[in-house]
């Protein structure tokens, strides 16, 4: 057994061992409340309080021993099951566009449009990947309101350069998306007060879902108002707020439900077009020609397709008669292409790694890695079943084409920044170490129960904090 001259050397050594510097302090401090401990105890018991010291860091053990122990137990976690099924969706997407790249009139070309342009964005693709897997997410936290601020920047940039086609901001949907890991950290730092915290997170989410109003990309609005209604509902009931669970979630729900509403009927006064959309899904060939064409495509194709093999359409090319079969429909030109055993092995595919995902961001024990993991785990689940809901003749708000299948490089980089995401968040489950949030204000009118609810009603008492004279 070693000997040490003090606490502070045996601190040091045990801390050596630990790669996870940010748990460095964590651990020093368990370790001296230990000793300390130790230390009165046996002073009681008679010890000088040198004697007393150096007996309580004998019986702590070998400090190296300790440290390889610790450094074993906080080291990083590597989720081998999505990182496979991503590689495995990674030849996917490149034997797809391989497959597009086969179509007329790509197919005189060695390798043709679509894979010469994969082989391009996929590299791209794989290092946003892996600088999302390695990135610290506890400096959304840290940096909330600048990154906020930014994002807003950003979307002000992204309107005056983006190009425009079919009247909208071409890289404005995904762009905007990028606020839901960022929401995450400003949830976070707003958990300190209270119900005025709630109130201020709803807030906050104003900016962007008016943003998707202007690209216009409704179907983006409504996957940041779920994204970021499954993060609170997540922190609320984690505690975070310390209010009650069911006045914070009405709190949250019942202005979210109303102001849908309004939205929506404005929407459609606007644009009555968009309830005669939804006249194929409830009749049988519905005007084949023109509203109802894509969805009498879709079923033409899924009731004659083969288990294995290609089908056409007036004996021609499907893609002649599918639009959108590379991007929106690329996953019923599988069903009709390739058959449906290949599709359904496909789908399984996608239902594996959301499954995976969302193990994993449930379980998670700290709240701002969980808020992060469940806030990018839903837009990319909005995103797969949308787009497959779509591809099977039904009709989805959510437009997107389906991830990793279809062709685009904005598509496919965002969707591997969400995964690395979501990765880095299950990496770092044991070398986190995220404090508590700090108040932003000395008083605030939720910290000095201004409001409270107890037995059933809400109480203001203006006698209270910033009121009180």
């Amino acid at each position: 057994m070693r000997e040490f001259k003090d606490k502070e050397n045996f601190l040091n050594l045990v801390c050596k061992r630990v790669k996870a510097k940010n748990l460095h302090k964590k651990i020093r401090k368990e370790l001296n409340d230990h000793i300390e401990d130790q230390k009165e105890a046996y002073i009681v018991e008679g010890m000088d309080e040198k004697e007393a010291l150096l007996k309580s860091i004998e019986d702590m053990g070998d400090p190296i021993l300790i440290g390889k122990e610790l450094n074993k137990t906080h080291k990083p976690l590597v989720e081998w099951s999505v990182l496979i099924t991503t590689a495995i969706f990674l030849l996917i997407s490149g034997g797809m566009q391989y497959l597009y790249s086969t179509v007329e009139p790509f197919s005189n070309s060695v390798q043709g449009e679509y894979f010469s342009g994969f082989l391009v964005y996929a590299p791209i693709g794989i290092v946003i990947f892996t600088i999302a897997y390695f990135f610290d997410y506890t400096l959304l936290k840290k940096y909330s309101w600048i990154l906020y601020i930014a994002y807003i920047l950003f979307m002000i940039a992204v309107f005056i350069f983006s190009p425009v086609i079919n009247g909208a901001i071409y890289y404005g949907p995904f762009a905007s998306l990028l606020f839901i890991p960022i929401f995450s950290g400003l949830v976070y730092n707003l958990g300190n007060m209270k119900y005025l915290g709630i109130i201020l997170s709803g807030l906050l989410c104003i900016p962007p879902i008016i943003i998707t109003l202007f690209i216009p990309s409704m179907s983006t609005g409504l996957v940041i108002v779920i994204s970021c209604l499954v993060i609170l509902t997540s922190v609320i009931k984690s505690g975070l707020f310390n209010c009650n669970t069911k006045l914070s979630l009405g709190l949250v729900y019942i202005p979210t439900i109303l102001s849908s509403i309004l939205v929506f009927f404005i929407l459609i006064v606007q644009a009555p077009y968009r309830i005669k959309r939804l006249i194929p899904l409830f009749t049988q060939n519905a005007d084949p020609k023109g509203l109802g064409y894509q969805v009498n495509i879709i079923r033409h194709i899924i009731s004659n397709a083969k288990p294995i093999g290609t089908i056409s359409i007036h004996k021609e090319p499907l893609e002649k008669y599918l639009p959108g079969w590379s991007s929106d429909f690329s996953f019923a030109f599988i069903i009709g292409k390739l058959g449906y055993i290949p599709a359904i092995v496909v789908g399984l595919l996608i239902l594996f790694l959301l499954y995976r995902l969302y193990k994993i961001s449930t379980r998670q024990n700290n709240i701002l890695g969980k808020s992060v993991s469940l806030g990018c785990l839903s837009i990319l689940l909005l995103q797969f079943i949308g787009s497959i809901v779509n591809n099977l003749g039904f009709y989805s708000i959510f437009t997107q084409a389906p991830p990793l299948l279809s062709y685009g490089a904005i598509s496919f980089t965002f969707t591997m920044f969400l995964l690395g995401l979501i990765l880095s968040v299950h990496r770092r489950s044991n070398i986190v170490n995220i404090p508590s949030p700090k108040p932003m204000f000395e008083k605030t009118l939720f910290q000095n129960d201004i409001i409270h609810f107890e037995d059933g009603k809400l109480t203001i008492d203006f006698n209270k904090g910033l009121f009180k004279k």
